[in-house]
């Protein structure tokens, strides 16, 4: 009963982006409601939607944050690809799934937060364009279910950010 009810939380975690993506037409406005939308479906502690810096492309822009690091007041944050295991999901444009980041040396503590125990960072791609990555951290372990549904999420960020840079250009 507990599996069906983490499956049916992702898949409302889903649509509710969806429908977020749908109605919303202010790009960080979109984000943050996704952004929350995790937070509060899922538990996940602390949410990320770093975007990669336009003129910068070795820079994610952590501006949109959500849970505790919400609560915080975190302001915008600069981490170099190079750095950290959101830098290792942008730089090898595959989902880093991290349950021990005690034990990882690429684990970044954010400032003025505790260190979380676990990390997953999946990247928004376009095509091969990689536009920034979503990530979370918890205090309990991630699994390929979390690694799934995220990266669903991700592929439909991916698409409302290229929209709206579209639109913007229009």
């Amino acid at each position: 009963y507990s599996k069906e009810q983490r499956r049916a939380a992702r898949f409302a975690m889903i649509a509710r982006v969806a429908g977020i993506i749908a109605s919303e037409t202010e790009l960080d406005a979109l984000l943050q409601s996704a952004a929350d939308a995790i937070h509060e479906l899922l538990g996940f502690a602390r949410v990320d939607i770093p975007l990669i810096e336009s003129s910068d492309p070795q820079t994610l822009v952590i501006r949109i944050c959500g849970g505790e690091f919400k609560r915080h007041g975190r302001q915008i944050d600069l981490l170099p690809v190079s750095r950290g295991i959101m830098g290792a999901a942008a730089r090898t444009r595959r989902a880093q799934l991290v349950n021990d980041v005690a034990a990882d040396p690429r684990y970044v503590t954010p400032p003025g937060m505790p260190p979380a125990r676990a990390e997953l960072a999946v990247p928004m791609l376009y095509g091969d364009e990689l536009l920034g990555v979503i990530n979370v951290e918890g205090d309990g372990p991630f699994d390929e279910l979390d690694r799934m549904s995220m990266g669903i999420v991700a592929e439909h960020l991916a698409v409302a950010l290229h929209n709206a840079r579209l639109n913007e250009q229009s």
